[in-house]
């Protein structure tokens, strides 16, 4: 585990003239890791007054307003996913590089890569349910790490997860894809400087041999999650 990084050193004001379309509450979040996961959409700015699914329970005797669970209505192509998550990597970089740990900034920026590369990957070979199931999985586990200052396991593929949810789920072949990314604004950027192309074909085709390799190994990692951001759809 690297030195902790939980102390971003970018403020939200700084954060701000690099993110002006997104407010100050949730960038604050992000760099707190208090952000949920199933609330991405709320980085993508070509969603405009989206409501935020909610529903009641008690707690401690009171009844209180709870998020949902991500549904795939909320994301319910590739793109959907993509370009929030691309932002919250972003967000994510410039907080942890500039808290001056050079090492872990440099290892975070090229996980972040090699996650985007993998979940295209995914995305292109398993159903579209499983690979969301299988990410906001993935995303819990990061969470509870970046919390203790640890951001050097986005690089990695879970054998777990991807036996758990991924396997027994390809995608059926012949579909139209209403997922495309060029089906998005042409206006919105599909990459930042520090995201290589994960579209290319040969990081498709080692990708695949990495995601091969995991499920065969099935290491376990034991991570504590909260169980109801992991429910499958």
């Amino acid at each position: 585990m690297p030195p902790s990084t939980g102390n971003t050193g970018a403020g939200t004001s700084s954060l701000q003239s690099f993110f002006p379309d997104i407010e100050e509450a949730v960038l604050l979040a992000i760099g707190r890791h208090t952000f949920w996961p199933g609330l991405l959409f709320k980085l993508d700015t070509r969603i405009r007054e989206k409501s935020v699914a909610t529903t009641l329970d008690f707690e401690n005797g009171t009844l209180v307003q709870l998020d949902k669970d991500p549904s795939p209505k909320d994301y319910s192509s590739w793109a959907s996913l993509f370009y929030p998550l691309l932002r919250y990597f972003s967000i994510l970089q410039m907080q942890v590089l500039s808290a001056g740990n050079s090492f872990a900034g440099k290892q975070f920026v090229f996980g972040c890569n090699e996650y985007l590369q993998s979940l295209y990957t995914m995305y292109l070979e398993y159903e579209w349910t499983a690979v969301l199931n299988y990410h906001f999985a993935v995303h819990a586990r990061r969470l509870t790490e970046m919390t203790h200052g640890d951001y050097s396991r986005w690089g990695e593929i879970d054998g777990t997860l991807l036996n758990r949810y991924l396997i027994g789920h390809p995608r059926t072949r012949g579909v139209k894809d209403k997922s495309s990314l060029a089906s998005t604004s042409p206006n919105r950027p599909a990459t930042t400087s520090t995201i290589a192309n994960v579209h290319e074909p040969s990081v498709v085709a080692s990708t695949s041999a990495k995601l091969a390799t995991a499920a065969s190994m099935d290491s376990p990692l034991v991570h504590r999650r909260r169980p109801s951001r992991n429910r499958a759809w």
